[in-house]
This record gives structure tokens, sequence and C-alpha cells, in this order.
């Protein structure tokens, strides 16, 4: 009897059992497909597309496109950020872009020989573009193997219209990594490895920027300092991130007052727009003869507005009647520029103090002018790409006079007897290295104010770098780096190529030399300088050229 009801109940089960698995495996099979393929994908892709590194987004590298098309934020080398877009100008204003950004493209698939390859093929063809010089020299320190420290580069480094501060603040500072890298590989020390942050044409754009540069700083620990921002709206919107963050930021060419004591972390080499004003108006006041002067600014930029404040207190403390008033927008077209010109042609003006953000409005200004006009223009360092422009791009540039924190030649008119720092042959030598552009020689082999104060504001950081190595010898933080800041002056003072850099209590440069120069043909005559130049000196006063 049993063996009969065992005989009946095993196919039983074992049909039951078959059924169970067949269901099992119209489940897992579809299952194992779907993460063959997700494998699959995941292996092949990366060498199909340029897939962004997870990586490097963590740490906070990467890019967004902000209302004006512009992609900001912080690159390592896995973006491209000075590139021109607009294939009818790639030749005028950019001709390496497309190697840069396939060289980008390489680097974020983790093919740093095939990116290498082509950062050198871009600069073939654009041989003063410092960008893709700073992500090759980067490379060397990050495979080096040796310590290093990290600074980020704050920039606005804008394409429509080109922001030419910005690339003469990149050409200073990879002189100065160059210098140093070099100097270490001989002597040890720390390696200097230069980040480069991109905020754009719009000046709100530096908040999300930094908070980029903060969250960066999280998990790079070599990450000790932020070098910018060109523009002091973006300077004073910045600082509070970074100061929260115990990150030192040190300006080259931020000179709004406001920034003056706003916070211990920040430090700068240019001369406030109280000092720069002061040494213009000594040059006005006492070598030209201005009857009827006009203030024309960029309004809704504190920047400009504060010059003109500077200026006009000044001006009349020494006896002058205060300069009636204009403003104009930001970025204004040339039509509108031109009714600027007229207002002030109407107001019978001889002179004008212009000041404002973008060299491009100025430059529209001076193009609205007739020829026939003797108006001095007066203004300040800002303008310094107009007049370096080749002979004929701009007009009525001639007779332009303007304040300046730096000057090349500075050092054969001033101090003749000293020799010149490598820094000016080293120039030529990086950036025009088959002597081609004669020509227009500024920004291949002369370097104006904002690449010698860029230069001069790494400078000062690898020095508070030296001062707190002597403590911390294979590593340091940012507070560690503010400290030393601090201690820069005196006998602690740098030799700057633009003069003395002696930082006082509140972070400005203290007699920080000042000049006055005016234009001709396409380059300058100094024609007043003021602060001391070298380290040590006891004359500090002004002089007349």
């Amino acid at each position: 009897m049993s063996e009969t009801k065992d005989t009946q109940i095993k196919p039983v089960w074992r049909n039951i059992w078959l059924t169970k698995l067949k269901e099992r495996r119209s489940v897992i099979l579809p299952i194992l497909s779907v993460l063959l393929v997700i494998t699959i994908l995941l292996l092949v892709l990366p060498h199909v597309l340029p897939m962004p590194s997870l990586v490097a987004t963590s740490k906070g590298i990467g890019v967004s496109h902000d209302k004006d098309g512009e992609d900001i934020g912080l690159s390592d080398g896995s973006y491209a950020l000075d590139v021109e877009k607009d294939k009818q100008d790639i030749e005028k204003y950019r001709p390496g872009s497309d190697y840069k950004t396939q060289a980008s493209d390489a680097f974020r698939r983790g093919d740093a020989s095939t990116a290498t390859a082509l950062w050198k093929e871009a600069l073939r063809v654009d041989s003063n573009d410092a960008e893709t010089k700073i992500y090759l020299e980067d490379q060397q320190v990050v495979t080096s193997g040796k310590p290093y420290v990290t600074i980020v580069l704050g920039s606005v480094l804008s394409n429509k219209p080109v922001d030419y501060p910005s690339r003469d603040q990149l050409q200073g500072a990879y002189i100065a990594q160059l210098e140093h890298n070099q100097s270490v590989r001989t002597a040890g020390g720390l390696l200097l490895r230069l980040l480069i942050a991109k905020s754009g044409n719009t000046p709100i754009n530096s908040i999300a920027v930094a908070n980029r540069i903060v969250e960066a700083a999280k998990s790079d620990k070599t990450i000790i300092g932020v070098f910018g921002w060109t523009k002091t709206t973006s300077s004073l919107d910045v600082l509070p991130i970074l100061t929260r963050a115990h990150l030192p930021l040190l300006a080259s060419t931020a000179p709004g007052d406001d920034l003056t004591g706003r916070s211990p972390y920040f430090f700068r080499v240019t001369p406030t727009n109280k000092e720069q004003a002061s040494v213009l108006v000594k040059y006005a006041e006492t070598k030209l003869k201005l009857q009827k002067l006009v203030a024309v600014y960029e309004e809704q930029d504190p920047f400009s507005q504060n010059f003109v404040d500077d200026f006009t207190q000044q001006f009349v403390t020494g006896g002058h009647q205060a300069p009636a008033r204009l403003t104009y927008e930001r970025l204004s077209t040339p039509e509108k520029m031109a009714q600027t010109v007229q207002s002030v042609l109407q107001m019978n003006a001889d002179s004008v103090l212009l000041i404002g953000s973008r060299s491009t409005d100025i430059a529209n200004f001076l193009r609205a002018i007739p020829d026939n006009s003797h108006m001095k223009i007066l203004t300040n360092a800002g303008q310094y790409a107009i007049v370096n422009a080749p002979l004929g791009e701009y007009r009525n540039t001639q007779g332009l006079i303007f304040v300046s924190p730096g000057f090349l030649d500075s050092w054969t008119i001033i101090k003749p007897s000293v020799q010149a720092p490598s820094f000016f042959s080293a120039y030529k030598r990086q950036f025009d290295p088959n002597d081609l552009h004669k020509n227009a020689p500024y920004g291949y082999q002369r370097p104006d104010a904002y690449t010698m104060l860029a230069y001069d504001a790494v400078l000062t950081f690898l020095k508070g770098i030296q001062i707190a190595s002597t403590t911390h010898k294979e590593s340091m933080t940012g507070d560690d780096l503010q400290q030393a800041l601090l201690k820069i002056n005196g006998a602690q003072a740098v030799q700057g190529v633009t003069g003395q850099i002696s930082l006082g209590a509140d972070g400005d440069p203290v007699n920080k030399e000042t000049v006055v120069l005016q234009a001709q043909g396409s380059d300058h005559q100094l024609k007043y300088y003021q602060g001391c130049f070298l380290v040590g000196d006891q004359d500090c006063g002004g002089h007349f050229v």
C-alpha cells in the first residue's frame, strides 16, 4: 500500500518543481541579459564617447552653461575654458581651440598621452595660450611623485567679448609656476600646481564657481589658496565663501576700496583705487591744464564709481571744480556710446575721466570721438589692452593718459643700473619662441601690467608657501598660508617685477610702485612714478620723468 501511494505522489511533486523552475528561469534570464548589456556598455562606451570622469566631478572639477552659453566652472585640464566656439573667429581669437577641446575630451577619458600631444598641437598654432601651458606643466607636477600644493586661478576668461586681462593673468601665473617648479626640481621643495576657474561675462557667476572651488578643496587637500579675481565686484562676491572655507584670496587686479579690511583672508598686490586715483590727480593737476573735466563711467559698477569718487575727492581737495558726471551701460553698443560722446561734446569738455570694467566699452567711446577733437582722456590700467593693440586697430588712443600699477620699461628708466628680472626674457621665450610677433609684441614678447601683476601675485603666494614650509615640510593648509602671507613685509618683502610687494596688516600693499603712462604709437611713455620700486628703497616719493 505504501509503495503504491509513494509512486502516485512523486510525479505530482516533480511536475510542480519543474513548473516553478521554468517560472524562475523566465525571470532570471532577462535580468542576467540586462546586466550583461550594462556591463558591456560600461566597458565599451568610455572608449567611444567622451564621458566626464566621475572622480573629477566628485572633486568639484567640471563646468556648466551660464545664460550666455559660456562654460563656467573649474578645470584641471578636463575642460578647455579659453576657447573660441565661433568657427569664423577661431583664427583671430584662439586658433588652437579645436585641439584644446579634443585634448580635454581625451583627458577626461583618462588618456593623458593623447591629451598631451593635442595640447602641444594647440601651442604650435597659438603660442601665447597660457591655459594650455598650465595644463602641460600640471601634468608634470602630478606625475612626478613629489609633494605639491595647488593654487586656483579665479578668472573671468569670457569669450564674447574676449577678456584679455584674464589671458594676461594666466600668462603671468604660468611663468611664475614654471620658474618655481624648475627651481624645486633642482633644489627641492613643494611643486606648484595651478587649477583654472572661469566665471565668464556675468559677474554673479563667480559665486557658483567659488562654491566649486570649496567643494574641490574638501577632497583635494593640496588646494590651499585662490588667486583672483580680475574684477573687484567678483572678488567681493567670492570672498565670504572662501573665508568660510579658510582659503586665502590674493588678487592682482582688484583695486576697489571696499575690499580693504573686508576679511583676514584677503590680500592683494595692486594699489587701491584711492591710491591710484591720488597718483593720477597729482600728475593731472601738475602737468595738464584741464579746463572742464567730465567723468564718464559704467553705471551699476561699484569699481567704476569708486574710482570716480576717489578721483573727485582728491581733485576737489586740490582746489579744482568737481567734474560733471555721465554714465553708460555695460557692454553698450557703438551707437549708444556715440550718443554718450555727443553729450560730452555738448558740455564743451576738454578732458574726460573715462572708467569702466570692459575695454570694449572704452574702445567704442574712443572710436566715436571726432578726428579733429583734442580731448584729453584720463583712465586706469584696465585700458592697457587697447593701447597695446596693433597700431590702427583702435581709434584715438594717441595721447591716452592712464595710471598703472606696473610698466615693463620701469627697470630701464627708474633703475637702469639694476639688472631686470629673468621674467622678461622668459616671457618672450615662452610665448613667442619663433620670434613671429615683432610688429604686435604685446601678449607675445612684451607683457603688460596685468601679466606682470599676476606674476607678482603668484610670487607672493610662493613666498608665503616658503615661509609656511619652515614648519610644514610636506603639506600645509589654507590657514598656514594665510598666517605666512601676513609676514610678507620688511625683510620678508617680495621683489616683484612691478616693484616691491610688502603687505600691511589689512592685506593691502604698502608703498606700492604706481606709474602714469601716456600712449604713443602702439607703446607708452612713462610720465610719473611713485612708491617703492626695490625692496629696501629709501626714496619712495613721486618723480616726474
